[in-house]
């Protein structure tokens, strides 16, 4: 049965193991705009169930705001963009909170989801994910 995977286009040189669910995606600054490194949720499960994508400070940093989400599908692939029921701003601390959220129905397919940030993360900040089938 296909599962629901999670996966970072780019943060593989990381040190240490990485489950489909819980994977360290370190942050990046990019001129003109403040935003995470995407992410890739991939939902190949075929039932339209939904998920819920949370989010942890790791490293430094104690508290992040994330002040909203771009989405789009991947490259060369077809997708469900999510509906989420979340509101931005979200102020995500050490303890995992809800970031993104795909109703029943979305979020099916490769989904790349970019963060965008209210505020400059510390250096050595990072944002730990986890994704849960909904």
């Amino acid at each position: 049965m296909p599962r629901l995977l999670l996966t970072v286009l780019a943060g593989f040189a990381l040190a240490g193991g990485v489950a489909a669910d819980d994977v360290t995606v370190p942050l990046t600054v990019r001129p003109g705009s403040l935003t995470l490194t995407p992410v890739t949720i991939v939902d190949a499960r075929g039932k339209g169930a939904g998920w819920r994508l949370a989010g942890r400070v790791t490293g430094l940093g104690s508290l992040l705001a994330v002040a909203g989400v771009e989405l789009h599908c991947a490259p060369n692939s077809t997708c469900t963009l999510p509906r989420s029921r979340l509101r931005y701003p979200i102020v995500v601390g050490v303890r995992p909170v809800p970031v993104l959220d795909a109703s029943r129905g979305t979020g099916m397919g490769s989904v790349v989801v970019t963060f965008r940030l209210a505020s400059v993360p510390s250096p050595g900040t990072g944002l730990r994910f986890s994704v849960r089938a909904g």
